[in-house]
């Protein structure tokens, strides 16, 4: 309690120098709390963005699968083996047993021709009831596959471009297998996703049996959707230990070059408050160093007085620690408030902002990030205030009050 005292009196004493360091601490936690929601909300949108249009959360594959993740470049997707009617019946049991929510895909590639233009594709098929794609597919131009509807296909805005068709026409996709007649219902693009090169085109199941040369009921993929991503791990062990003869695996480790993507993101926010902190530890160190050369014979004093180096230590940590906490406090709090405010709004972005953030931007908070913030900023505090405080202490008492 004798040193917090004097801790105390010297932040009330020396207030300039309290306040300019609570400054750093309250504007590092501010600004970490505001990119960090930005960077997970970002990151986050782009995960839901391939899990909705592609992957789901688990993924349910023939056992005879050489597929590394779904979006391989050396991996045709003519050559996946598939599930058998007999397999599905079984899967389905299974997954209607636990009451997850699941759909079928067929995947296969094909060749889209419009009159003299043509161009490869990868066509997703997938029952129409199933809306999930439409969570990460936004519209520029007409519609969403029809639920009872067959025949229809919706394309990415690059095909719409290269073959120079629109809404209402009718194009050739033809395969090993067969070729099938589509109208274009839809043009738009996977949110987020398209600027990896992800041009998703989204038909009927039926249609894309044809092309893929399945029996009616046979499938490439079942998709497992689970309420939280969280909890997909969870799901993934009591399907694996459930259900025999087949693959599974999780988002994950088939989102490909897409999940690549987004680590690359994830990634940018590390380095981004590595930066932040190697700054304001600098900072730091520079401002406690000269806190103490202009209390030198305050320390001085101390030491005359039985004062150890100990607890001259102590007693600046404590002065830091104090302030750090304070205005760190602060800030998330400031930080916080700002982000929860901005979450009710969507900001609108164009070309090539829209890539990245998405056609409407909903910045998203987590109270998840107050106490990982809150650590960080303390420890990189106190680390950057240890060598100047050590400093201070070993000033000598008869020198110091000399001078």
């Amino acid at each position: 309690m004798r040193l917090l005292s004097i801790a105390l009196k010297n932040i009330a004493g020396n207030w300039w120098r309290s306040l300019s360091l609570g400054l750093f601490v309250f504007l590092t936690s501010f600004i970490l709390i505001v990119f960090n929601s930005l960077f997970m909300t970002v990151t986050g949108n782009m995960q839901d963005a391939l899990i909705n249009s592609l992957t789901g959360h688990v993924q349910i594959r023939s056992e005879f699968t050489e597929e590394e993740d779904m979006l391989a470049m050396k991996t045709s997707w003519t050559e996946l083996h598939f599930l058998s009617c007999s397999d599905l019946e079984g899967i389905t049991a299974v997954l209607n047993s636990k009451r997850l929510d699941y759909t079928q895909r067929v995947r296969t590639n094909a060749t889209l021709i419009k009159g003299v233009e043509q161009d490869y594709a990868m066509i997703i098929g997938h029952d129409p009831k199933e809306a999930h794609y439409r969570l990460a597919f936004g519209l520029e131009q007409g519609r969403y596959l029809s639920p009872s509807a067959t025949g229809e296909v919706v394309l990415a805005s690059y095909f719409a471009e290269q073959l120079q068709i629109s809404v209402g026409e009718t194009i050739q996709a033809v395969s090993e297998a067969g070729s099938v007649s589509l109208t274009v219902v839809g043009i738009g693009d996977v949110q987020m996703l398209s600027m990896f090169g992800y041009n998703a085109v989204f038909t009927d199941l039926e249609s894309a049996r044809v092309l893929a040369g399945y029996e009616s009921g046979e499938a490439t993929d079942v998709i497992v959707f689970v309420p939280e991503s969280d909890q997909t791990k969870e799901v993934f062990t009591q399907l694996d230990a459930e259900l025999q003869g087949v693959t599974l695996s999780v988002w994950e480790d088939m989102g490909g070059f897409v999940f690549n993507g987004i680590s690359v993101y994830q990634g940018m926010g590390f380095i981004f408050i590595l930066v932040l902190m190697v700054i304001v530890s600098i900072l730091i160190i520079n401002l406690v160093f000269m806190m103490g050369m202009e209390r030198r014979q305050e320390i001085g004093t101390l030491k005359a007085i039985g004062y150890s180096r100990k607890d001259i230590i102590q007693i600046f940590l404590g002065e830091i620690l104090i302030i750090a906490v304070a205005f760190c406090s602060l800030g998330i709090a400031a930080g916080s408030g700002l982000v929860l405010a901005l979450s009710n709004i969507g900001f609108e972005f164009g070309p090539p902002i829209d890539f990245m953030m998405g056609k409407v931007f909903y910045i998203q908070y987590d109270f998840k990030l107050i106490f990982p913030m809150a650590a960080i900023v303390l420890l990189f505090t106190l680390v950057a205030a240890l060598w100047p405080s050590w400093h201070a202490a070993t000033l000598d008492p008869v020198k110091t009050l000399r001078d």
